[in-house]
């Protein structure tokens, strides 16, 4: 089962990273909450999580630093 998971969650992260490399955040966010959300926020979202999703692991955030 966690071999599952893991697949279908890089499956998604691999599909994600060109929008968030582009910024293109708008295009893979839920249309429910898409008028909900601040722009300045979604920029915030995502740069934490570009840097959670490094390729190299001891240049990713810590836990600690993303809810700091």
């Amino acid at each position: 089962m966690l071999e599952i998971i893991y697949i279908f969650s890089t499956m998604i992260l691999e599909q994600a990273r060109p929008f968030l490399k582009d910024k293109r955040l708008l295009e893979i966010l839920d249309p429910r909450i898409d008028s909900s959300i601040d722009s300045e926020q979604l920029y915030w979202i995502g740069l934490v999580t570009q840097k959670c999703l490094r390729d190299n692991p001891k240049k990713r955030l810590t836990l600690d630093k993303v809810i700091a």
